[in-house]
């Protein structure tokens, strides 16, 4: 089935202590480590906060969708938790938990027997957990979700990587 990979093009909240699309969109994909030079911040100030960011659905209908992001923690032997979801067409995704530790990684999670309508809203969801008490940082370097179509739409996309009919 054809797939196509969605990144930020806007903020939708800016809650976290450091937050800004530009800083989690560079065209990194997994496994590669890459993207850095930059990150959003969260600390114990935004416990339980969720970042939210816009994309660009490509239309058609969505069977599967996975996310991405690569962060990490700092001071270093500390974790912190961290949730992953999207919205699609109305419908938001049951938010993942993931233990993020002080090794840059990428944390992944695939929704899949889906059948969503990616004609509207399309988000990125992050969101922290419990770390009101932690002196920790958490970093996210790099989020976007690839998305699986029943059929390819044959719409062009700002803001992904779906150039004029084929994927690259």
């Amino acid at each position: 089935m054809p797939i196509a990979i969605v990144r930020p093009i806007s903020n939708v909240t800016k809650s976290w202590k450091s937050s800004d699309r530009t800083f989690i969109d560079d065209e990194v994909t997994n496994p590669t480590i890459g993207g850095t030079s930059d990150a959003n911040q969260a600390d114990k100030n935004d416990d339980n906060e969720v970042e939210v960011y816009g994309c660009t659905p490509q239309g058609g209908t969505v069977t599967e969708v996975r996310i991405d992001i690569l962060a990490k923690v700092e001071p270093a032997s500390t974790t912190l938790k961290m949730t992953g979801s999207y919205t699609l067409g109305g419908t938001t995704g049951a938010a993942v938990e993931f233990t993020v530790t002080s090794t840059t990684a990428w944390y992944s999670y695939t929704w899949s027997g889906l059948s969503l309508d990616a004609s509207s809203v399309c988000q990125i969801r992050l969101g922290t957990k419990d770390i009101v008490s932690s002196s920790a940082y958490l970093y996210v370097y790099v989020a976007y979700l690839t998305l699986t179509y029943t059929t390819l739409p044959s719409t062009r996309v700002v803001g992904g990587v779906w150039k004029g009919g084929r994927i690259r």
